[in-house]
Formats: C-alpha cells, sequence, structure tokens
C-alpha cells in the first residue's frame, strides 16, 4: 500500500481553502435564512377588482409598502422586498397614495409560512378627483358594547353621508369598541361601518386593546395595522398607536416621513392627545395637526404652529357636557378650518324669545331669539313674521346670526297688549326651509 504524504506548505493551503469555504458556505446558509423570512411582491392597479394581478394590470411605482418595521418604495417594475428580519411581521401594508382609494385592500395579513411567498398588493383608482380644498370627518369614542348599540351607530353614520359636499374620508380616533377582548363588539364596530359608502378608516384606541402578550391582536385582526399612513392631494396622513408606544414605531413614522412626507402637509391622527411634550415632538416633525379622541370633550389647542383637535364621543356626547357629533375638516394647502357639527339635530328650531306669556315694557324693542340647527348642512339665513292671533299681518325681517345655534333680531314697533303669533323661516346651504310658529300673550308694564 502507498501513502502518500502532503507536504507541509500545501496542506496548509488546502485548510485554509476549507475554511474559507464553510465560511461562504455559513454566509450563504444566513442568506438563505434571511430570504425565507423576506416578503416580495408587486403593486399593482387591480383593474377588474378581482383581488389578484392578472395579466396586462399596470403595475404601479413609488408606493410605500411596510412591515410595521421597514417602510420601502416599489420601483420601476411595482416590485417590493422587505426583510423581515427575524419573521416577526404580522401583515404588510400600503401606504396608500394620492388617486387611489382609501381604506380598500390596503393590507394583508400574514399566515403562518406565508412570508416566503409573493404578496401582491393592490390598488383601486379614485372615480373622482380630489379639488384643491376639500374636507373630512373626524369621530370618536364610539364604544360598541352591545347589540344594541349598532343601530344608533348606523343611524350616526347616514348622517355624514347626508353632509354636501361629501367628506374625502372619514377617521375613527379610537375607542371603536368597549372591551377589545370581545370579538363580538368588534363585530358590531364592523356592522356599522360597512353601511358607509364613504373611505372608513380607524385608530387604535386604549378600549380597543385585548388581553395577552399581543394586545393589538384583535384590532389587527378585524382593521389591520395599529400605524399606517396615507396621501390625500397634497396632504400625508399619518395614524399612530399612542396606547403601545415603541421604539419601532418611531423609527417607523421617521422612515415614512423621509420617504413619503417631504413637500407634503403632515396631519397625524391619534387616540390620546398629546401633552406639551408630544405637541412639541409632533411638532418637530412637522405635523400641521393633529387629531385624538379619549377625553370626551371639545377641546382645541395651537402650540408653536400645530392645531391639536380633540373632540367628544360620536354619539353619546362629552363629559364636558358637549353635545354628541362630529368633527368636519376642511383643508386646502397649509390652511385648516374645523366644524364641530352636533348629532342628531334634523331642521330644529327652538324660540327662545318671547315666551309664551311676556312681560314686557311699553314702548321698548321686543327682543327676537331663537336656536336654529341642521346637522348635515348650514343655517345661512332666517326671517320672521309677526301677525295677531287673528292673522293681521304685524311686521316681519331677518334674523342674525350670533353663534353656531343663536339668531337674534329686534321689534322696534310698540306693541299693544294682546295675543299675537310668530312664525320664523330657517333657510339652509342645501336650499331647504323650514318654519315653527309660536303663539303668545304680550302683557305691558
Amino acid at each position: 500500500v502507498h501513502l502518500y504524504r502532503m507536504p507541509a506548505m500545501e496542506g496548509t493551503m488546502n485548510i485554509q481553502r476549507w475554511f474559507y469555504r464553510l465560511i461562504l458556505l455559513a454566509a450563504l446558509l444566513g442568506a438563505t435564512g434571511a430570504s425565507a423570512d423576506a416578503m416580495t411582491g408587486r403593486v399593482y392597479e387591480d383593474q377588474n377588482e378581482n383581488g389578484r394581478l392578472d395579466a396586462g394590470e399596470p403595475l404601479v411605482a413609488g408606493v410605500g409598502v411596510s412591515d410595521g418595521s421597514e417602510v420601502v418604495l416599489s420601483d420601476a417594475q411595482g416590485r417590493y422586498r422587505l426583510a423581515n428580519t427575524g419573521g416577526e411581521a404580522r401583515l404588510v401594508y400600503l401606504s396608500v397614495p394620492s388617486g387611489y382609494q382609501l381604506g380598500r385592500g390596503f393590507y394583508r395579513l400574514l399566515e403562518p409560512g406565508e412570508a416566503g411567498e409573493a404578496l401582491d398588493l393592490p390598488l383601486y383608482p379614485r372615480t373622482e378627483p380630489v379639488g384643491a380644498e376639500y374636507t373630512f370627518v373626524q369621530v370618536t369614542d364610539i364604544h360598541i358594547g352591545r347589540p344594541g348599540d349598532v343601530e344608533p351607530f348606523q343611524r350616526a353614520i347616514r348622517e355624514i353621508h347626508e353632509l354636501s359636499p361629501p367628506p374625502q374620508f372619514i377617521m375613527a380616533t379610537g375607542d371603536l369598541v368597549n372591551t377589545g377582548d370581545k370579538t363580538e363588539e368588534y363585530d358590531g364596530y364592523l356592522a356599522g361601518i360597512q353601511t358607509s359608502t364613504l373611505p372608513w378608516l380607524s385608530v387604535f384606541g386604549n378600549h380597543d386593546a385585548n388581553k395577552g402578550a399581543d394586545r393589538v391582536a384583535n384590532y389587527r385582526r378585524y382593521l389591520g395595522p395599529d400605524y399606517y399612513s396615507f396621501d390625500v392631494g397634497g396632504h400625508h396622513f399619518v395614524v399612530l398607536n399612542s396606547i403601545h408606544r415603541s421604539e419601532k414605531q418611531t423609527q417607523w413614522l421617521e422612515r415614512d416621513l423621509q420617504l413619503l412626507g417631504q413637500d407634503k402637509v403632515r396631519v397625524v391622527f391619534q387616540h390620546y392627545p398629546p401633552g406639551r411634550e408630544e405637541l412639541e415632538r409632533l411638532a418637530g416633525y412637522g405635523a400641521r395637526a393633529v387629531l385624538t379622541g379619549h377625553w370626551h370633550s371639545n377641546k382645541i389647542v395651537e402650540h408653536e404652529g400645530l392645531l391639536s383637535l380633540n373632540s367628544p364621543a360620536f354619539f353619546m356626547g362629552g363629559i364636558d357636557n358637549s353635545g354628541a357629533g362630529f368633527r368636519v375638516v376642511t383643508l386646502e394647502g397649509s390652511r385648516i378650518a374645523t366644524d364641530w357639527r352636533y348629532g342628531g339635530q334634523e331642521q330644529t328650531i327652538e324660540i327662545v324669545s318671547p315666551a309664551e306669556t311676556l312681560r314686557h315694557p311699553e314702548g321698548k324693542e321686543l327682543l327676537l331669539l331663537a336656536s336654529l340647527y341642521d346637522t348635515t348642512a348650514e343655517v345661512v339665513s332666517a326671517r320672521y313674521r309677526l301677525s295677531t292671533a287673528a292673522g293681521e299681518p304685524v311686521s316681519q325681517g331677518d334674523l342674525y346670526a350670533e353663534g353656531d345655534l343663536s339668531w337674534r333680531g329686534r321689534e322696534s314697533r310698540a306693541l299693544p297688549a294682546g295675543d299675537y303669533a310668530l312664525e320664523v323661516v330657517a333657510s339652509d346651504t342645501k336650499g331647504r326651509t323650514w318654519s315653527k310658529p309660536v303663539s303668545y300673550t304680550h302683557l305691558t308694564l
């Protein structure tokens, strides 16, 4: 038997080659493991609305895609890749750009083992363009708890749909349900929002949390990501989870604003109202407004150019005795205007003065005071007609607005004692008119 002995130098070199090959193999195995967790896919226009990418459907470049950690942009062929290091992602979602429908198919929950598959994400083009000026509606603190809560919730939603012009979207800023552990409450919330023909978006609130290690699990399963962003016109909207803050969310926010928020007016939605320190931080991010709930109160604070808008509950009213309703926000560039709309008020007129029996100094002006309101339209004019109880005309004239509800007028003619009839007529921005008559007895002093 012939034994071959390797020269010392040659043996050393071969050992080095094997060593480098082992290093390369380990790197390849590591890369293979990372690729197994990575998420890839394409962003496309789902023109036939069948939920899958078909031949000929356009691929969309420059769209933000995230798994809650990374934010990347789709490339020229609509492709994206998220590393998903550690395989921790629970969903993948889009930052819907302007020109596409909001709240529709923008996220995909991940099933076990699905991360390595191609995850194509659809966009649905808008049918109407967004004007330079447009509105959206904020509602908050809905607290669906019992089956009986669904019907008044749906009724309140219908009022928003009667606004003219219609808002671009509705944002519910948290406490959507009363107990996040109870999935039947989420079912009730969905039963409400599915009646909306306007895009409906949601924010995670403290009542929406379930028990357990993953406090957002039920919310995510029903409604998708607990922090995300989207664009309308020249505005970049960011939804944050203010209940469970994390460094992961902060890094996501900074990356989102870097990639998607440049040269856009930035608006933030979250559940908890910000304190002074957070107001300064949001102002540092370039936010123009932050809209919140939680306190069931109507409060507006301005801090270094940042408008903080806190709203009462949608159909229960506020603990500060503010009425139930919703906030209409008008945007035009960096200009922001807000109007609180009291809910459940359909063509109301309450005549405050004169009362049913009026003791009035002879020869003095008569004060006319009425509250006029409609949830879905603004009252633009009001008139009064005064006559005797027998129907003989006495006078008529205009009432003038003194606030959201109050309208005032004066009857300068000295009226003799007797019985009178007063009718107040209101007109609104929809071209509708309605009236209310009252009778009163005029007694001179």
